[in-house]
């Protein structure tokens, strides 16, 4: 039983439903989810449950390689399998997060292209993100060019967009690698 990432087809999806698969106590897995668990530097979504009419408030949610769990403060009621589970995200959280995603992104875009500095390392918050470059030292006058760069970037409003690539051709991809 593998959750469909829904946040993966449209990361702007607020609200979605989906079917209880499992639980146990304060943990529930769905058959398919908008909630991003904790994983490759960027915290969790929270947000809201709703299952036969009760609120259930959604504090972590995390993978175990196959699903999403959905955990909450409050047990879930035995009966829930096979019920249908309204899930809403807060939104303010997500988009605060994306927002920290993509300026961590031009900016790592931005550090590799004007000193060949690889990103090793980043972790998003909910009121702070950063990033560890691969430089011996950086001084602040780089820091501050980086910076200007990243905001002319971010002020010309550009779309942004993602895309997967299987793992042999990124394997094959030296650039692509260094990054």
């Amino acid at each position: 039983m593998d959750t469909k990432l829904l946040y993966i087809e449209d990361q702007y999806q607020k609200e979605a439903t989906g079917k209880a698969l499992w639980h146990e106590f304060t943990d529930l897995i769905v058959d398919q989810t908008i909630f991003y668990p904790t994983s490759e530097g960027q915290p969790n979504d929270r947000g809201h449950v709703y299952i036969d009419g009760t609120e259930y408030i959604i504090v972590d949610t995390w993978s175990d390689g196959d699903n999403i769990h959905l955990m909450s403060h409050d047990t879930f009621p035995d009966d829930i399998n096979g019920k249908e589970v309204k899930q809403v995200l807060d939104w303010d959280v997500r988009y605060l997060h994306m927002r920290f995603r993509t300026a961590l992104k031009i900016l790592s875009g931005l550090a590799y292209k004007m000193y060949g500095a690889a990103m090793r390392i980043n972790q998003t918050y909910d009121d702070t993100a950063w990033m560890d470059l691969e430089l011996d030292e950086i001084t602040k006058e780089q820091v501050d060019e980086l910076f200007a760069e990243a905001n002319k970037i971010a002020k010309t409003n550009v779309d942004t967009n993602f895309s997967y690539m299987n793992r042999e051709d990124f394997l094959k991809n030296g650039e692509l690698m260094k990054l």
